[in-house]
């Protein structure tokens, strides 16, 4: 299959397979967003891709903490105010 030009989502990027994909992924001429809660973790497997420079990292602490902010914040208005750039 031809990833070139694509942009590939993986969630889970920090261990087993979603970082096997990511290594394997690197290689080729896409770009990869990994994500994971564990950001010390995505760093390490950035390092150790091809082409980082067309890697992004996207953390999903914000989950966790979801049902901390409920009572706060409507869950739509809080997802909306997260933005990732790549």
């Amino acid at each position: 299959m031809n990833f070139t030009n694509k942009v590939i989502w993986i969630t889970g990027a920090s261990s087993g397979i979603g970082k096997a994909l990511a290594l394997e992924l690197s290689q080729q001429d896409c770009k990869l967003i990994l994500s994971s809660r564990r950001e010390a973790a995505l760093i390490d497997v950035k390092k150790q891709c091809s082409n980082s420079e067309n890697i992004k990292i996207f953390i999903w602490l914000i989950l966790s903490y979801v049902d901390k902010f409920k009572k706060k914040y409507k869950y739509m208005t809080l997802l909306s105010s997260f933005k990732a750039k790549f």
